[in-house]
């Protein structure tokens, strides 16, 4: 098992974002550095957040980024 890299660990709150920005800020902490990656999402349901989720993983799969970065998804 590979230890989880914290030196920069994003905690996401797309609350004050629309869905476009808030992806946009998200692939823009990935190419600045951030090792980690928590989609915390409190005021998103299951289906809602699942897509989030999806659009969140495009982002962060694609081979500059998918071995460089640890998800965190949490599920209530």
């Amino acid at each position: 098992m590979n230890p989880v890299d914290l030196k920069l660990y994003l905690v996401t709150d797309s609350g004050y974002y629309d869905e476009k920005r808030f992806l946009d800020m998200v692939e823009k902490a990935c190419r600045g550095g951030v090792t980690l990656l928590q989609l915390r999402e409190k005021n998103r349901g299951g289906r809602e957040y699942l897509r989030l989720a999806q659009a969140v993983k495009e982002i962060t799969d694609p081979a500059g980024f998918r071995h460089k970065f640890q998800k965190l998804l949490r599920f209530r």
